[in-house]
C-alpha cells in the first residue's frame, strides 16, 4: 500500500458553541480532513495520533499528544474532536497528524500544518487581553480556580487542603513576593535567598528598616534591617515602645506570659486584679512575687498593698539583701535622701575598717560604726528612753516583794545576786531598781558570756530614777543624802554622818514630808 496522503483539513467550529453569551467556552474543538490512499480517497478504520507544537520545525511540543482509535473514514473524509487544554493563548501552534490503519505496523508522520484562527477563538472569546510583550491581563469580572462562583476578585477553592505558590528558580538574589499597592504605596511580602539571609519579610516599598522578618529558626524582628539577634526585635532608630492592651472589662488582663518546663511567669496588669497593679507573678502561687501601684508603692511577696512605698513580705522569715560584688573600695548601702541632705547606711570592705556605718553624706566623720568586733563609735550618743545607766541584776527576795524604785544591796549569800535593803546604813548598797513611776532606764549594759552578770531586774548605778523613801525617820527635801533603812526596799534621811560613810545612795531631787513614797533620785553611791 503506497503512504496515505491527507489531502485537505478543515477546522470547524468550537463544540462548546462559543458564541453563546450565557455559556463559557471549553477547549475542545472540531478537526475535519480527508485522507487519500494512492490518490484514492480512502474508507476504512484508522489509528490516528495528534501532536501541538509552538513551532514550525516541531520541536516545541505543547501538551501531551492526544491518540485517537478507529476513526471512521468515507471517501477520505474523517471528523474527530481535540482538545489539547488551554494551549491557545493568542500564539501560533502547529499540528503534526500522523496516521496507520487500526492496530495495523507503524505511525506514518504527516507534514506540519499550522492551525488557523478557529481554536484561537476559545482564547479570544475568554475576558483577557494580551500585549505585544505576552503579558496577559484580565480588565473585568472575578476568577474562580477551583469554584465558579468567585466571592471576590480571585477565588481559590479546594474541598481539600489548598496550596498557593509563588516559586523562583533564580539564583541567590532572586526574589517571590506579592506586592500589595494603594495610592499611598507599597507593601511588599516574600523571600529570598540572599536577601535578610533568607527571611521571610513584610516590607513598605522605600523603607530603609524592614517592618517585619521572620527568620528560619523561627526569630521575629520588628522595624529591623539586620537579620533579628534575638527570638522577638523590636527596633526603632528613636524611642520604641511595645504595647499589650485589653480592651475587656474590669477583670480582664494585659500581660505577658514566660514558660519553661518548671512552670510560668506571668508579668502584666489588670483593673480589677489587686487594685490596677502592675504585677510579675507566678503562676499558681498564692503570693505575688512584685507589685507596682500608680501611687509609686512597690510590694515584693505581698499578697496586699500595705500603703508603704516598699514592703517586703514572707509568711516565714524574711531577708533584704544589699551585696557588692566590687573591689576593696567597692561599697554596698543604702540612701535615704530629703531636701536636707542625704544619709547613707552600708559597709564598704576598704572604708572605715570594714564596719557598718551610718554616715550623713558630706559630713566630715562617721556619725556611727558597728565594726565586727562589736564595737559601736559615736561622736555623741543622747538617750531619750530614760536617765540612768543600769545594770541587769537576779534579786534574790521574794518575787512578790521586788519593784522597781527598790533599794537592793549585794546578797552575800548569793554570788552577783542582790536582794532588798532591811538594814538602816547598810555599806552594801547596790543601788535602785530602775523603771518606777513611768520613767525607764536609760541604758542598760549586759554580758551574755557570764551568769553572774545578767539578770531580769535593771538597777542603776547612776542618774535620775524614782526610788520609795520612809519619811518616818525624818522628813525628805531636795538635796538632802539618801542611805538604806530598816524598813524593806526603802530609803531613808542619812542624818548620821559617821554611819553614812559607804551607805550613801544618793541625793533627794523632790520632797516627802511624811509617810512612805516616791522621791526622784540623783543616784551617786558613796
Amino acid at each position: 500500500m503506497r503512504r496515505p496522503f491527507l489531502s485537505a483539513a478543515t477546522l470547524i467550529a468550537i463544540l462548546a458553541g462559543a458564541a453563546s453569551a450565557q455559556v463559557s467556552a471549553d477547549t475542545g474543538w472540531s478537526y475535519q480532513g480527508k485522507v487519500n490512499n494512492n490518490g484514492v480517497p480512502a474508507n476504512g478504520s484508522y489509528d490516528m495520533r495528534f501532536s501541538l507544537f509552538a513551532d514550525n520545525l516541531g520541536t516545541l511540543p505543547v501538551g501531551a499528544p492526544i491518540v485517537v482509535p478507529n476513526i471512521a473514514v468515507a471517501d477520505g473524509l474523517f471528523t474527530t474532536r481535540l482538545d489539547f487544554g488551554a494551549q491557545f493563548n493568542g500564539f501560533k501552534r502547529w499540528l503534526r497528524i500522523e496516521i496507520r490503519p487500526t492496530g495495523a505496523g507503524n505511525y506514518t508522520a504527516l507534514p506540519l500544518q499550522e492551525i488557523t484562527s478557529t481554536p484561537q477563538a476559545n482564547f479570544s472569546l475568554a475576558p483577557w487581553a494580551t500585549n505585544a510583550s505576552g503579558h496577559i491581563s484580565f480588565t473585568g469580572g472575578a476568577v474562580g480556580i477551583g469554584t465558579q462562583s468567585p466571592q471576590t476578585n480571585l477565588h481559590i477553592a479546594s474541598p481539600a487542603s489548598i496550596t498557593s505558590l509563588i516559586d523562583t528558580t533564580g539564583g541567590a538574589n532572586a526574589w517571590t513576593m506579592t506586592m500589595y499597592r494603594n495610592a499611598n504605596g507599597s507593601w511588599e511580602t516574600g523571600t529570598s535567598r540572599s536577601y535578610l539571609n533568607d527571611n521571610f519579610w513584610i516590607n513598605r516599598s522605600g523603607s530603609s528598616n524592614v517592618a517585619f522578618q521572620l527568620t528560619p529558626n523561627g526569630a521575629l524582628g520588628l522595624g529591623t534591617s539586620a537579620v533579628p539577634s534575638a527570638k522577638f526585635h523590636v527596633f526603632d532608630p528613636a524611642s520604641v515602645t511595645t504595647m499589650v492592651e485589653t480592651g475587656g472589662g474590669t477583670n480582664a488582663w494585659a500581660r505577658t506570659t514566660f514558660k519553661n518546663l518548671n512552670g510560668s511567669w506571668d508579668i502584666g496588669t489588670s483593673r480589677g486584679f489587686h487594685s490596677d497593679a502592675f504585677y510579675i507573678s507566678r503562676a499558681g502561687s498564692s503570693a505575688i512575687a512584685l507589685q507596682v501601684f500608680p501611687s509609686g508603692q512597690v510590694a515584693i511577696g505581698d499578697p496586699v498593698a500595705s500603703g508603704a512605698k516598699l514592703h517586703v513580705y514572707d509568711p516565714a522569715s524574711v531577708t533584704s539583701l544589699v551585696e557588692t560584688g566590687g573591689g576593696t573600695n567597692a561599697w554596698a548601702k543604702t540612701t535615704y535622701k530629703t531636701g536636707n541632705g542625704s544619709w547613707d547606711i552600708g559597709t564598704s570592705r576598704g572604708f572605715n575598717g570594714d564596719s557598718f556605718y551610718i554616715y550623713r553624706a558630706g559630713a566630715a566623720s562617721v556619725a556611727l560604726q558597728v565594726l565586727p568586733s562589736g564595737v559601736t563609735a559615736v561622736q555623741s550618743l543622747m538617750i531619750t528612753g530614760g536617765a540612768d545607766l543600769a545594770e541587769p541584776f537576779e534579786v534574790s527576795s521574794p518575787a512578790d516583794t521586788v519593784q522597781p524604785g527598790m533599794v537592793v544591796v549585794i546578797d552575800e549569800n548569793n554570788p552577783g545576786q542582790l536582794r532588798l535593803t532591811d538594814h538602816a546604813y547598810d555599806t552594801k548598797v547596790a543601788g535602785i531598781i530602775s523603771g518606777a513611776n513611768g520613767l525607764s532606764p536609760g541604758m542598760v549594759m549586759k554580758s551574755e558570756d557570764s551568769t553572774l552578770t545578767s539578770g531580769s531586774h535593771p538597777v542603776a548605778m547612776t542618774g535620775r530614777v524614782w526610788c520609795y523613801v520612809d519619811a518616818t525617820f525624818g522628813a525628805i527635801k531636795p538635796g538632802d543624802r539618801l542611805t538604806t533603812s530598816t524598813t524593806p526596799g526603802h530609803a531613808m534621811k542619812a542624818d548620821d554622818q559617821a554611819r553614812s560613810n559607804g551607805a550613801v545612795i544618793g541625793k533627794a531631787m523632790t520632797e516627802l514630808q511624811q509617810g512612805k513614797g516616791l522621791v526622784l533620785v540623783l543616784v551617786n553611791l558613796q
